[in-house]
């Protein structure tokens, strides 16, 4: 039952108060049918709102079932709703965007039925309103009488026991109208049917009893029809106080399919912001893990794609380590005889165009392992295959004048050494390019396949510049520096060549005519352990005066000299990754406490530091800023089309859907279309990183805490805009948010 006792509401505007309800006593039962009449503005509409929980009273009590509710707040009320009422308005207060069928379910789902249970249940109402050829119809399309069958198919799907109905014959013809009262009457047997009309001859005959209001007092409460009602409302109680999870995407997913138009716009537009704020966001990135070096104390090689390890304590490196360093995720290659990466060689091509000391001298050059570069990275042409085959960078090109370089010859004597007659030089094919961007640190860099760096010769030219040699004959010993001992493949294996110097620097009490034959020993230690390694060699020759300068005091056969270095333990080795990101994956997976890892591409000076870090807080300010502009230039750029959205959230909570679940769809809609272009701009960024375009490569200095950084960010910006609409649903009473709708179309 519900009952009024000395209830009153008051309306503020323009400076005055109204009382649209002035002290009603009444009490209803289910089971009637209460017909309430009244000139225009005697307060009916007013006293429907109040009894059904659209609107508050000021004054006086309210009882439902005998429970009073002057003390009920806004979710009291929506409870109330929800379980107890259905409506059906002269405006009909469905969603147009939605189908018939929709529009039901939504009512349903909002009162906490199964999809199973509401799909039986939608289907025999639908049905009942004859409706069946028009359930997958938007309701847009319908005609006025179409459009209130379907109030009514919701009201009867609610199975609400309280039935409010504020002219829902206004807009209808007499046929139509009076299918509705029919209706309307058939379902007041079990329920109570309250319906406001201009005129009780419109439902007269169906009405069992009339109520009418004058200046909001009712002068007059007749009843036609005497039948057993039911001194309980019945009132019931969603066992479920939120929608679901599953319910409130639902929702969302709907809502955004239901309006296509509106949903491409959000998503452009959604597109612009991600994209605006990824760049701005991707160069502080950038900014945070820049790094300037121009030199490092230690390695000349400082590419982002090496990392250095070493074993804590000196100790050798042992195979079974080498291949755990080769499992770790991210490990492109493990080059044991790493020096050979800091050292600088000379280059040289078939021509003299270049102006260098001798025919074809072309300049310095750095090596690099292959395995640091992907397909993506050449500017044309392919990785290489085998250990004959190079890849080059632009610089060289440009250098060269050239378009394409098809063969390159080095000398692995440190790049001192230039063209000679004697030089030993070794040619490979050019069968690629990379772009300049991958190697910026360095004038002119050769990759080189995996089995180059197998080979002896290029361990042997590793291994040389780091040792201190030794050169003895029976009790005679000298020191032999690196760039005096020489590498050249047509001296026979096992033995030397020596110059006429070598007698006069090294060994001045040996007779030059007996030089020939004798057997030296050049030895050398291990730097970090001391132990000692030696071979033997036979003097096969000794050269003149004119051959000196080109070839040192000693040359030896590389290979000869690798016996030598062959069994030195390991203590340095460089692992090959692709980029900065990898790199750092890979260095979190090295125990610390075991290996000593340096990785050179962080290396920066404290001048550089400084200048870094202001650089990062400039970056980060501007990320922010962006944030903030992007937020209001979103809020101006959304704030129709989510106007427009408004009849259908007050209808939704005129339905009983809690302020929290309508806070929710609104964002889940939002955060939606946010995530789909964050996972496009997501996308295209790695078709960017795949592919050499001018476009920044930020992605590749994206790590986990990145992207999650960058989804927070942007999903908060649309739970603000999202919330910050809904608040101002909710700044108002349903019916006041009703009528500014009206107001506004």
């Amino acid at each position: 039952m519900i009952r009024l006792e000395n209830v009153s509401k008051y309306y503020h505007q323009n400076g005055g108060v109204t009382r649209a309800l002035d002290r009603i006593n009444v009490s209803f039962r289910r089971g009637e049918f209460v017909v309430i009449t009244g000139e225009s503005g005697s307060g009916k509409s007013t006293f429907l709102n109040v009894v059904s929980g659209l609107d508050r009273y000021e004054s006086g009590e309210m009882y439902i079932d005998g429970k009073e509710t002057s003390y009920y707040g806004v979710s009291d009320f929506e409870d109330y709703r929800r379980d107890n009422v259905a409506f059906i308005f002269q405006d009909y207060n469905i969603i147009d965007a939605y189908t018939v069928y929709e529009n039901i379910d939504v009512a349903l789902m909002i009162g906490g039925l199964s999809k199973t249970e509401r799909k039986q249940k939608i289907r025999a109402i639908i049905d009942r309103v004859g409706l069946t050829p028009q359930i997958h119809q938007k309701t847009s399309k319908l005609s006025g009488g179409e459009k209130q069958r379907v109030a009514i198919a919701r009201a009867l799907a609610k199975d609400a026991p309280l039935i409010v109905a504020d002219e829902p014959t206004g807009n209808l013809d007499k046929k139509t109208s009076q299918k509705i009262l029919e209706l309307l009457k058939e379902l007041s047997e079990d329920k109570l049917v309250l319906l406001v009309s201009h005129s009780y001859e419109v439902a007269k005959g169906y009405a069992s009893r009339h109520i009418r209001l004058f200046d909001g007092r009712i002068i007059e409460d007749k009843v036609f029809e005497r039948k057993p009602t039911h001194e309980s409302l019945g009132r019931k109680v969603t066992e479920k106080v939120f929608l679901s999870v599953k319910s409130l995407l639902a929702i969302s997913a709907q809502n955004l399919k239901a309006m296509p138009k509106r949903t491409l716009f959000v998503f452009a537009l959604s597109l612009l912001i991600v994209l605006s704020f990824a760049f701005t966001y991707g160069s502080y990135v950038e900014q945070v893990h820049a790094r300037s070096p121009s030199w490092h104390p230690h390695f000349n090689n400082t590419t982002e794609s090496r990392i250095v390890v070493s074993k804590a304590g000196g100790e050798a490196i042992t195979a079974s380590e080498l291949e755990d360093f080769r499992n770790i995720r991210g490990v492109q290659a493990v080059l044991p005889y790493d020096t050979i990466l800091d050292q600088r060689f000379s280059m040289y091509t078939e021509d003299d165009r270049f102006g260098g000391p001798t025919p074809g001298y072309f300049r310095q050059t750095s090596i690099n392992h292959a395995s640091m570069l992907r397909s993506r990275d050449l500017l044309d042409g392919r990785l290489p295959e085998n250990a004959n085959e190079v890849v080059v960078n632009e610089y060289m090109h440009r250098f060269a004048d050239a378009d394409s370089l098809e063969t390159i010859r080095i000398n692995f004597e440190p790049w001192r050494y230039q063209y000679t007659e004697n030089t030993d030089l070794e040619s490979f094919d050019v069968v690629g390019t990379v772009s300049d961007p991958a190697t910026a640190r360095h004038s002119s860099v050769v990759y080189y396949h995996a089995s180059f760096f197998e080979r002896d010769r290029v361990k042997t030219a590793a291994m040389k510049p780091y040792h201190n040699l030794r050169m003895s004959h029976e009790t005679q010993e000298s020191w032999l520096y690196e760039f005096e001992l020489f590498m050249e493949s047509v001296v026979e294996p096992g033995k030397i060549e020596v110059s006429h110097y070598f007698l006069q620097d090294k060994f001045p009490a040996l007779d030059e005519e007996d030089l020939i034959g004798k057997t030296f020993t050049i030895k050398t230690e291990d730097a970090l352990t001391g132990e000692a390694y030696s071979i033997d060699v036979e003097v096969s020759n000794v050269y003149g005066m004119d051959e000196q300068a080109a070839r040192s005091l000693v040359t030896i056969h590389p290979d000869t000299l690798y016996g030598l270095f062959e069994d030195i333990e390991i203590h340095q080795v460089s692992l090959i990754v692709f980029d900065r990101f990898t790199a750092n994956n890979v260095m979190e997976e090295i125990d610390d406490e075991r290996y000593g890892v340096v990785y050179p591409a962080e290396y920066e000076s404290e001048f550089n530091q400084i200048f870094r870090i202001i650089g990062q807080i400039m970056q980060g300010i501007a990320s922010i800023a962006l944030l903030v502009v992007l937020y209001f230039l979103a809020f101006l750029a959304l704030r129709n089309v989510m106007q427009a959205r408004t009849k259908d959230f007050v209808i939704l909570r005129s339905l009983g859907a809690k302020q929290k679940d309508i806070h929710r769809i609104s964002v889940l809609e939002m955060s939606m279309v946010m995530l789909f272009a964050l996972a496009v701009v997501f996308a295209l960024m790695h078709i960017n990183s795949a592919y050499p375009t001018p476009i920044p490569d930020y992605i590749s200095y994206f790590s986990v805490s990145n992207y999650l950084m960058m989804i927070g960010a942007l999903l908060a910006l649309s739970v603000f805009l999202a919330l910050r609409f809904n608040q101002k649903i909710y700044a108002k009473s349903v019916t006041k948010a009703f009528k500014d709708v009206g107001d506004a179309q």
